[in-house]
């Protein structure tokens, strides 16, 4: 296996499928599992590959950026980043919405990283087909990786921690509505409670005026009463007078 090492500028564009080369492999497809190699006839090409994911992510589709693109980008990058560190504005509280992408997004990169661990595997980095860049390189997106996984895995954790405490925020929502209602008709009864005190209150207070003017018309009957007795007893006494006399006239005759 001859290995030739030359130096040459391509631009790629996103819209060419081919990129003049007859087929474009994955990583893990250019290695001879069994004898430990690279496969003859195999052209690789050295490239800067840009992502719009977290950092430090391999994306698994080849996405190739020119040395006067990447200028480009980094100065379009170090304009934004005067422009943002020139306004000063307060991040807004994320939405459920928000979150829910955020996560998927994440998922997904993880997925993607899972893909470039099996692609690295497939590499034996004391290979001699590989110049030392590109050995240092390869261990680079291998720790970058495993970072990544370990960002993931936290990620992750935070996400059901998230989950947890929507939980029983529901479930604590869903008590204090309960509570409410309850609080509703405690007081709902309450109030009739005390509408029903009120009208019993007015009702002694009117049979307590009742009773006072009851009270005064007994005085007056108790005195009508003896004035009664002392005319009743005058009466008898006249009548047993009167009696007497018409005995003793009868008594004459």
């Amino acid at each position: 296996t001859h290995s030739l090492l030359a130096v040459s500028t391509v631009e790629f564009t996103a819209n060419d499928s081919s990129w003049g080369f007859p087929s474009l492999l994955a990583l893990s497809q250019l290695h001879d599992p069994k004898r430990g190699y690279l496969v003859n006839d195999v052209c690789l090409l050295e490239a800067y590959v840009s992502t719009d994911t977290t950092k430090g992510l391999i994306s698994h589709e080849l996405m190739i950026k020119t040395d006067s693109d990447r200028q480009k980008t980094d100065e379009a990058d170090s304009s934004t980043q005067s422009s943002e560190e020139s306004v000063a504005f307060e991040p807004e509280d994320p939405t459920e919405e928000d979150m829910n992408t955020f996560f998927t997004s994440l998922e997904s990169e993880l997925s993607n990283s899972n893909i470039a661990f099996k692609i690295l595997a497939c590499f034996d980095c004391s290979s001699t087909a590989l110049t030392i860049e590109q050995k240092n390189e390869l261990l680079g997106m291998e720790q970058s990786l495993k970072e990544l996984v370990s960002q993931a895995a936290k990620a992750m954790q935070d996400k059901n921690h998230l989950l947890a405490k929507e939980s029983m925020k529901l479930t604590i929502t869903r008590d204090l509505d309960r509570n409410l209602i309850r609080y509703k008709e405690i007081e709902s009864e309450f109030a009739a409670l005390l509408a029903e005190r009120m009208g019993i209150f007015r009702t002694c207070q009117k049979m307590k005026k009742e009773l006072e003017a009851l009270g005064k018309e007994l005085e007056e009957c108790e005195s009508k009463a003896k004035v009664a007795e002392e005319e009743e007893k005058s009466v008898e006494a006249e009548w047993g007078r009167i009696k007497g006399f018409i005995s003793s006239v009868k008594g004459k005759m």
